[in-house]
């Protein structure tokens, strides 16, 4: 498998529905796009026996977020994380919860998830 840091948009994509669902407050966005970026970071480090520091972010909240956008980043975001113990730590474990209690609601099959951006 391969993996890689995930885009800053797919990271504001993730921060942005996490408010929009009442996951966290708008004071935490920063700090949780900061936190997802950081495990992104150590699983593609792990990967390929790496020591990059994450890259830098700055919080853009995205208004109009489609519900399968912003399934679509999370599932991309989960799949990247995916090395080492990363499955084993309280904030992936907590992010795949939010995927899950999300994803249910949307058709992989349509239009609008195949035509969302994965990255």
């Amino acid at each position: 498998m391969s993996a890689f840091i995930v885009e800053s948009s797919t990271i504001d994509n993730i921060v942005s529905s996490m408010l929009s669902h009442g996951e966290i407050q708008p004071a935490e966005a920063q700090q949780m796009g900061e936190q997802l970026l950081t495990m992104n970071t150590g699983a593609v480090n792990y990967r390929y026996d790496e020591s990059n520091e994450p890259p830098k972010y700055c919080f853009r909240r995205v208004s109009n977020l489609s519900r399968e956008q912003a399934v679509k980043s999370l599932c991309c975001f989960l799949y990247q994380c995916n090395e080492g113990d990363t499955e084993s730590r309280p904030l992936f474990r907590r992010m795949l919860a939010f995927c899950n209690r999300i994803e249910f609601r949307v058709d992989k099959l349509s239009p609008e998830y195949q035509s969302a951006t994965w990255g």
